[in-house]
């Protein structure tokens, strides 16, 4: 069986430049955990349930502005998916494990940064982008801040939030572990806050 090496920080830089509970706007003053010799590639069995490792998690918020009010891509968790715990909770947030195999995959201008390399592979897995001559590689994101929550979950956990405006390409899901994909306005994630995981309660909250 093949070991996955995932995409790590030492929790002790992370609390050395900070340590916060929520959300994080200032990705700058983070910027140093997200370079290349910050990152450490760690097996991923060792390391999901030890503390003293930070992994890292793009988290990426995908959105519709062309109308009035901007549209949110929604979807539930289903049971097939890695983490248990969050199981059945809905989310706003595309993303999942950076690994060390992104760079040798990446686009030719993201060879140099496997995070951001990372955070674009899990868009293309999760999403199905419908538009002439699109990739998800063409949709811009950008990092809007940083989220950590210290609960059972969160404590090996450190969130890299990012927006993505889909402009006037067609999405929709793309993974059959995302159950009842579909748009939401702001005012809907407020009214429902109590259904989603607690990274995008906290991004609720603090971003949108």
């Amino acid at each position: 069986m093949q070991v996955e090496n995932i995409a790590c920080i030492p929790a002790a830089k992370f609390h050395a430049l900070g340590h916060f509970n929520g959300f994080e706007r200032d990705v700058e003053h983070y910027r140093e955990l997200l370079t290349p010799r910050t990152i450490e590639y760690q097996p991923r069995d060792q390391v999901e349930n030890d503390p003293t490792w930070k992994q890292l998690i793009p988290y990426i918020i995908v959105y519709d502005g062309r109308g009035q009010s901007p549209l949110y891509f929604v979807y539930c968790r289903g049971t097939d998916q890695a983490e248990s715990r969050l199981h059945k909770l809905y989310s706003i947030g595309i993303g999942g494990h950076v690994n060390d195999a992104d760079c040798a995959d990446a686009p030719p201008l993201l060879a140099d940064d496997p995070f951001m390399a990372g955070a674009y592979r899990e868009l293309r897995e999760e999403l199905h982008i419908e538009s002439a001559g699109t990739s998800a590689t063409d949709l811009k994101i950008e990092r809007a801040g940083l989220v950590n929550c210290d609960d059972a979950v969160g404590r090996v956990h450190l969130g890299v939030v990012f927006l993505c405006n889909i402009g006037d390409c067609n999405v929709r899901a793309n993974e059959r572990s995302m159950h009842h994909p579909g748009w939401w306005y702001q005012r809907q994630l407020v009214e429902r806050k109590h259904v989603f995981e607690t990274w995008s309660q906290i991004c609720i909250d603090n971003l949108l």
